[in-house]
């Protein structure tokens, strides 16, 4: 069996959004290892200047939404030209027929620095593995 493992870069304590290390594992040796670092490194040592709600409210404002559903709210770094603080904001507009959005409003002065609908849709066939065609084959990659 192939035995997957997940590792997310966190900086102070928080998650560096868009980093991920990936490990497969066969019989205890690596098959197949992806990663995406970044540096999060920030000499702000100061906490958010604005809150969750307020974060919120800016999320809302950005979407044109009264309210949102199935929340999840948490902090993380953004890194762009420098890190900074993130509220990381995932739900539910009311405004959008039932979307997912993932928004990152920045928590000094809460722009907006990333939006992104999370549903997809298609058309068609194909096929699904489980975790992917190459480690499903034990084959390597490259």
């Amino acid at each position: 069996p192939i035995t997957v493992v997940r590792l997310i870069q966190t900086y102070r304590g928080l998650p560096v959004y868009g980093t991920e290390l990936v490990v497969s594992l066969a019989d205890g040796a690596v098959v197949y290892a992806q990663f995406m670092v970044k540096d999060a490194t920030s000499d702000g040592s100061a906490g958010p200047a604005i809150d969750d709600a307020a974060a919120l409210g800016h999320a809302r404002g950005y979407l044109r939404a009264k309210e949102m559903r199935d929340l999840r709210v948490d902090r993380v770094w953004w890194v762009g030209d420098a890190a900074r603080l993130a509220w990381r904001i995932v739900g539910q507009p009311d405004s959008l027929d039932g979307a997912h959005w993932e928004l990152l409003v920045d928590a000094l002065d809460g722009r907006v620095l990333r939006a992104e609908n999370l549903d997809s849709h298609a058309n068609g066939t194909g096929l699904v593995f489980d975790p992917d065609p190459l480690s499903s084959a034990q084959a390597a990659y490259g």
